[in-house]
């Protein structure tokens, strides 16, 4: 099943324009990669 499901994943990600995922990607990753962020998070665990 495993294999399956990254098969899909593999097959979706190459349909997709890497330009129209690359920006979200820099919005996402400047956000969550964000020590204070990290630390807000942890702590509200």
């Amino acid at each position: 099943m495993l294999l399956f499901q990254k098969l899909v994943g593999t097959k979706q990600l190459k349909s997709h324009d890497k330009n129209k995922i690359a920006a979200p990607w820099e919005i996402f990753k400047n956000h969550f990669h964000n020590p204070v962020v990290q630390d807000n998070i942890r702590g509200s665990k």
